[in-house]
């Protein structure tokens, strides 16, 4: 009787690192958009007053996430359009951060400034909806990860 209830809570813990693990996907995707939106935000502040150099604004900016500094990076190393980005983005999300990239440093500052506000624009959507969802869903899988562990190990034994 005891081994049958370890294995039905070692199953519900097993749904919950499930569903931590959806969740986290959730969270990357929020902090990835929350990052570009505040990447723009900066870079446009940086480009009205400051005018630094590109690569040591990309360098010196304190990103929440690993993951957008090392596309911004590696898109800059190669200044090419299909540098492989975040594997979690769809094409939609990759088009859109792949058009910021291409619009830095390559126009006179008026441009770049345009372009920058019409990607922060997009971006906040993204940012928005990630939230949102991050803030709905991410407990609901947990919650469902558990259920779904304990009645797997229910139904087992």
């Amino acid at each position: 009787m005891v081994i049958k209830i370890i294995f039905v809570i070692l199953w519900g813990f097993g749904g919950v690192l499930l569903g931590i693990t959806l969740k986290k996907r959730l969270d990357d995707k929020k902090t990835y958009f929350a990052d570009a939106h505040a990447f723009c935000e900066n870079f446009r502040h940086d480009l009205t007053y400051k005018q630094s150099k590109l690569k040591d604004f990309i360098e010196n900016f304190s990103y929440k996430g690993e993951e957008l500094k090392k596309d911004i990076l590696t898109f800059c190393k190669n200044f090419n359009a299909d540098v492989p980005l975040f594997s979690r983005l769809n094409t939609e999300e990759k088009s859109e951060i792949k058009q910021l990239f291409s619009s830095l440093g390559n126009v006179d500052i008026q441009t770049q400034l345009s372009l920058i506000e019409e990607r922060k624009s997009a971006l906040e959507t993204y940012c928005k909806k990630y939230r949102e969802k991050a803030d709905k869903d991410g407990k609901l899988y947990v919650k469902l990860g558990l259920l779904f562990g304990l009645c797997t190990g229910v139904l087992l034994v």
